[in-house]
């Protein structure tokens, strides 16, 4: 601050009235000159507020240098890696969900097959008693066994050395262990069949009725009662022409003589679905209590007609067939 403004130490009114007098006027015109100086060299200045930053960018201050292209690229990868695990997990949630609705398809299937077969039993009970047979005799718990067991035809794998085996029949067609047992059970020794006496006959009846027609479905519609301690199952057989079917049962419609007259008919019988009466003879053995006769009967020829027909077309179907209409 200037001297000159204020009075020197000693000076008072007892002084030079004049001088003093002076001196007070320059203070006072001087004052307002001071004030002005004073602002003039203090500058007020507001606080410079800090760059907002936000996630994801730079500060635009500061020079991308390897450093910060380093975070970002962890930042990335760790985004990356996130968004993956989130995927991994959706899909393994997605896989036991889709287990749980399979095994959930498969159960009731199963359910389903069981409850079929109980129903079976129940009819073929009801049919018992309306036709006048015992429900608690053995001839019909046979007779409900059979049904259950040979429904499908024969299902069993092929062993290592099947004593019944022949050369005409297809190596993938045999009876299983618990079909052969049943048999074994339930049928006499000297049982007769379709082509001759006892259980291993029976069975090779059964295997080339399985060859001819590998893809059917037995079902049974009522039984009947007969002399003699005999019973009559009568069947509805749903039938599938396959491949094998038309290989092993008409083999002359699909030789390679005559391949363009007989490739139409061979296409127009492949895949078809019909279905055919038949009947299966049971006679009860009351000394035994085994069944010593089982003969079936099944007639191919209406639905085969009613799919081609004419009956030309039926004779050339059947005239080298190994099976009989």
């Amino acid at each position: 601050m200037s001297s000159h403004l204020w009075p020197k130490p000693g000076v008072g009114r007892d002084g030079d009235d004049e001088a003093w007098s002076s001196r007070t006027t320059n203070y006072a015109s001087s004052r307002p000159q001071y004030f002005q100086q004073l602002l003039n060299s203090v500058t007020l200045q507001a606080p410079a507020a800090a760059p907002i930053k936000h996630k994801g960018t730079l500060d635009p201050s500061q020079p991308v240098g390897i450093e910060n292209q380093s975070a970002d690229k962890v930042r990335v990868t760790e985004e990356n890696a996130d968004a993956e695990l989130r995927r991994q997990r959706r899909r393994t949630s997605m896989q036991r969900y889709r287990k749980k609705l399979q095994d959930h398809a498969i159960a009731l299937e199963r359910d389903v097959g069981e409850l079929r077969e109980e129903i079976q039993k129940l009819q073929l009970q009801c049919q018992a008693l309306s036709s006048g047979v015992p429900t608690g005799t053995t001839a019909l718990a046979v007779v409900a066994e059979y049904f259950r067991l040979f429904r499908y035809g024969l299902k069993g794998s092929a062993p290592t050395n099947d004593p019944g085996s022949s050369t005409h029949v297809a190596p993938d067609t045999f009876v299983s262990s618990v079909q052969r047992d049943f048999l074994h059970a339930a049928v006499s020794p000297d049982v007769v069949g379709e082509t001759g006496f006892g259980v291993e006959r029976l069975i090779e009846d059964y295997r080339r009725l399985a060859l001819y027609l590998p893809d059917s479905d037995t079902q049974l519609v009522r039984l009947n009662t007969g002399p003699g301690d005999s019973l009559t199952a009568i069947a509805a057989v749903a039938i599938v022409v396959t491949a094998k079917m038309l290989h092993f049962a008409f083999p002359h419609l699909v030789r390679d003589g005559n391949r363009g007259q007989w490739s139409q008919l061979v296409a127009k019988l492949l895949g078809q679905r019909f279905m055919l009466r038949g009947s299966i003879q049971f006679k009860w053995d009351s000394v035994t209590s085994r069944v010593k006769l089982v003969q079936t009967r099944a007639g191919i020829l209406t639905p085969i007609l009613r799919l081609l027909g004419d009956l030309e077309t039926i004779s050339r179907v059947f005239d080298y067939a190994l099976i009989t209409p």
